[in-house]
Order: C-alpha cells, then sequence, then structure tokens
C-alpha cells in the first residue's frame, strides 16, 4: 500500500522527503461489532509491535468505554496508511462565461474539477 501511495506522490510531483504516512488499524474485540482504531507502526510485524498493538488497544478501549478485557483475543478488522504530503496552493480560476458548453468543459478549472483521483486504490 505504501508503494502505490508513493508511485501517485511521484506522479502528482511531490516532493518525497515531504511526503509522511500514517498508519492505523481498525480492531476489536473478537465477536464485537463494532471497532477501535489504533495507531500502528511502520516496523515490521514481530511478537513485541503486536503486543503494543494489543496494549494500545486496551487503553483505547478503557478510555472509551471505561473498561477492558485484557484477557479476550482481539482481531484487527482493517490495516489502514494515509499518506500526507504538501501541495501547491490552488490558484483562484474564473470560469469561463459567454462560450459554448465545449469550450467550458476544456477549461482549465474543468481539468482540475474533472481530473482522476486516487481514492482507496480506486480511481473516483
Amino acid at each position: 500500500m505504501e508503494q502505490t501511495l508513493r508511485r501517485q506522490f511521484a506522479a502528482d510531483g511531490i516532493d518525497h522527503t515531504r511526503v509522511t504516512f500514517e498508519r492505523f488499524a481498525d480492531a476489536r474485540y473478537v465477536g464485537q461489532g463494532y471497532e477501535l482504531r489504533i495507531a500502528i507502526s511502520d516496523r515490521p510485524l514481530n511478537k513485541g509491535n503486536v503486543q503494543h498493538m494489543v496494549d494500545a488497544f486496551h487503553r483505547q478501549h478503557e478510555a472509551e468505554y471505561g473498561h477492558c478485557f485484557v484477557s479476550s483475543p482481539i482481531e484487527l478488522v482493517n490495516i489502514r496508511i494515509t499518506g500526507i504530503g504538501p501541495t501547491q496552493k490552488i490558484q483562484h480560476l474564473v470560469p469561463p462565461t459567454g462560450r459554448s458548453l465545449h469550450v467550458a468543459r476544456n477549461s482549465p478549472l474543468a481539468r482540475l474539477l474533472m481530473a482522476p483521483r486516487l481514492f482507496s486504490n480506486r480511481i473516483a
């Protein structure tokens, strides 16, 4: 997932040294119908990292609901990564007036608004 985001940032001309990533897991006690989002490490998974995620989940559950179940098993429902990179400020664009629909559809403003964007590995 991270490599896909890195390629997209590069394609968008964003300096890779200014890009940061945030990683999260949606976790819950087995059998629950709701999840809590916890931050996770970018390091490879090992016993210590997994234990840190479990401890973070219990702390989050305690903070949200006033209790936790330390002996209950936990499952990860989703793993998420968010890439954050600076972009240039969008200049004020004036929509064209008094011309044809074809000219309006091909204006800089229309191209900006209709450009494909990547959301959750799908073109929107």
